[in-house]
């Protein structure tokens, strides 16, 4: 019986691998984190949980309602919300052969298993390497950035014996920063399949693109709308927080606020293409939701648009947008993407045929499992 430990400060894509490992039986998960155990349940996880929901739960609702505080400040203080998480997960970390923490989730708790138990430890990267994102945040901003954030991270990479990347932009970041390439591991993320499904093509009347995520300059909104709005003239729709780019003022542009997964689908079934132009990103898992309900997928090379191509078959329908990253690229891709879309029989969208399956949660879980059966052998 191969005894994981995933720890996560929230729901994240971990949930999935937990449920995913704990259906096998001869895997035993626990799963630290501070949701109650009854939130887990909801996510159709049925294993064991240990919940730090009062300490680190409240500590996270007062930071999210701390008025008049800039993101990067917000951002810095869940920093440290992480450490005092990590630090209550390791004084109760249970047996385990391996240990999977979400980055800058468990430095401590990694060291402890690997220390007591000789357990395999693993950085979940849902992100870039972090030297990565502060050279990237830098390009396009003067706000600083929390060194201790940064260390921290440092500190994690550095506690484990492996990193998971979910991307080739993410390894490749890795490597360029001087992470061993015999240390990173690669597993591209999935996606609900019974929550997304293809929908009709949409009509003349819809959206030609739909942006789901944080609009700010990280994820190249800002060309983004100069490139559909100005070049193109085609509608675009974005649905999410705003945070540091300001909304176009266009006749083009509609904005919705942050909505629940569950309502998604209906969004992406508005528009035509998916656009994520972002300048850094883990993986970005609304393209999985987006190639999923049939959107032709349009995205930088730095996001997981080139692994989702792959894993559809090397499809067509996958646009990468070609560096270096402009409103001329982008634009570009956007324009190839709505000839693509345009081209699709009317009916339901399904561009990518069975290799949708590739992209499923399933499918995700079965390359983790095979991988840790591979690592724990060695």
């Amino acid at each position: 019986m191969m005894k994981v430990a995933i720890v996560t400060l929230g729901r994240s894509h971990l949930i999935n691998l937990a449920r995913l490992l704990d259906q096998r039986a001869d895997v035993e998960v626990t799963f630290y984190t501070m949701m109650p155990k009854s939130r887990c349940r909801m996510f159709g996880y049925k294993g064991r949980v240990v919940s730090l929901l009062l300490p680190i739960g409240l500590g996270e609702v007062i930071i999210s309602r701390i008025p008049g505080i800039n993101p990067y400040k917000r951002s810095a203080l869940r920093f440290r919300l992480r450490r005092v998480f990590d630090k209550l997960v390791a004084q109760c970390l249970r047996r385990c052969d391996v240990l999977i923490g979400l980055n800058g989730c468990a430095v401590e708790s990694s060291k402890k298993a690997a220390k007591k138990y000789n357990a395999i430890t693993i950085c979940d990267q849902g992100s870039s390497h972090i030297k990565t994102q502060d050279a990237v945040h830098y390009t396009y901003s003067d706000a600083p950035l929390s060194a201790w954030n940064t260390e921290y991270m440092l500190k994690h990479y550095d506690a484990v014996k492996y990193l998971m990347a979910p991307s080739v932009y993410v390894k490749n970041s890795d490597i360029g920063n001087g992470i061993e390439k015999e240390r990173i591991l690669y597993n591209p993320y999935g996606v609900n399949l019974k929550m997304f499904k293809p929908a009709p093509k949409p009509d003349d009347k819809s959206y030609d693109v739909i942006m789901v995520g944080s609009w700010w300059k990280h994820k190249g909104c800002d060309m983004l709308a100069e490139a559909c709005i100005n070049r193109l003239g085609v509608k675009l729709l974005h649905v999410g927080a705003v945070v540091d780019c300001v909304l176009p003022d266009s006749p083009l542009f509609k904005h919705v606020d942050f909505v629940a997964e569950r309502d998604l689908p209906t969004y992406y079934s508005k528009a035509k293409i998916f656009a994520m132009p972002s300048l850094d990103e883990g993986y970005g898992l609304v393209l999985l939701q987006a190639a999923a309900c049939g959107l032709i997928l349009v995205g930088s090379s730095r996001t997981g648009a080139p692994d989702t191509a792959a894993l559809l078959g090397n499809s067509p329908e996958c646009i990468t947008i070609d560096e270096p990253l402009s409103v001329d690229t982008i634009a570009d891709a956007i324009r190839r993407g709505l000839e693509i879309a345009h081209s699709l029989p009317e009916g339901k969208r399904k561009p990518y045929g069975d290799k949708i399956e590739n992209i499923s949660w399933e499918a995700y879980g079965d390359r983790w499992y095979n991988i840790l059966e591979e690592i724990v052998k060695k």
